[in-house]
């Protein structure tokens, strides 16, 4: 995966601590050799207790030789880092 992503971000942290956020962001790039974009929703929520971020490929948002992508990606953190896992396909 080659490429840059640009997107919108909408967070809010309770007082008690708990953190969510959504996003929208749209990747223009090469996947896999394949050119084209597509769109990501993102979603995420923290908590002293437990904490997930993913992302899915927005339905029928592909564009060019990624025009029927679709899947989801990870996003791990470990010691103040950030790991992506991205699993998709093209029909």
């Amino acid at each position: 995966m080659n490429g840059s992503g640009v997107g919108q971000m909408l967070s809010k942290r309770t007082s008690g601590g708990t953190a969510v956020y959504v996003a929208i962001e749209g990747f223009e790039g090469v996947l896999d050799g394949k050119r084209g974009s597509f769109t990501l929703l993102h979603n995420g929520f923290m908590s002293a207790d437990e904490q997930s971020l993913d992302a899915t490929v927005v339905q029928v948002s592909g564009t060019d030789e990624l025009e029927n992508i679709s899947g989801s990606m990870q996003i791990d953190q470990a010691d103040g880092t950030h790991q992506y896992v991205f699993s998709y396909h093209i029909k």
